[in-house]
């Protein structure tokens, strides 16, 4: 053991890994997105989803889904949907709100 700390081995299994709920502190702003846009009625607020129009390839994500990356990206002043998906993927606040959806 030498003098410096060290980081723990890559390949150790963990027995019970962190759920992303234990990851994502309780101050996070996206524990606030989360718990407004659950709050809100999607059809009072008139969007509209085209799901008869859907016939093929795999189903649309939810509207509350896409409107909490977008709540997201805007308070971290992320206007771009490329880097928007860009920072999902690599964040865990990212996966926090998406509930570990792929968005590609």
């Amino acid at each position: 053991m030498g003098i410096y700390k060290e980081g723990l081995d890559r390949n150790q299994q963990l027995l019970f890994p962190p759920s992303l709920d234990e990851l994502v502190d309780e101050n996070n702003i996206a524990r606030a997105i989360e718990e407004y846009v659950e709050v809100l009625n999607i059809s009072e607020l008139n969007i509209k989803t085209k799901k008869s129009l859907i016939t093929d390839g795999q189903p649309a994500f939810h509207p509350k889904l896409l409107l909490k990356i977008y709540i997201y990206g805007y308070l971290n002043k992320i206007r771009s949907s490329r880097k928007l998906e860009a920072e999902i993927k690599r964040n865990i606040t990212g996966n926090f709100l998406l509930k570990q959806n792929r968005i590609c």
